[in-house]
């Protein structure tokens, strides 16, 4: 794997867990680690995107999705105003 190298600081006793589930998986030591770090990137940006959407929502605008049959018929009446007349 090309990349840049980096150092980092580790217990032992993760390293050796690290080592055995790399060779389980017949990966490196690296591409676990890179796909770990995706994974919690990946998370952080969904989280923040949760959060920053939070607040989106009026009260008012929260009640229609108070069920699923609710949030059901708000999604259709919103479609109708969508659809083009026949």
């Amino acid at each position: 794997m090309k990349g840049v190298l980096v150092h980092v600081r580790l217990d032992p006793d993760l390293i050796e867990a690290l080592d055995r589930e790399a060779a389980a998986e017949g990966r490196s030591r690296s591409a676990v680690i890179a796909g770990a770090l995706r994974e919690y990137l990946r998370r952080r940006r969904l989280l923040r995107t949760i959060a920053e959407g939070a607040a989106t929502l009026a009260p008012e605008e929260a009640v229609r999705w108070g069920s699923p049959e609710a949030a059901d018929a708000w999604v259709r009446a919103l479609r109708s105003e969508w659809e083009a007349p026949r």
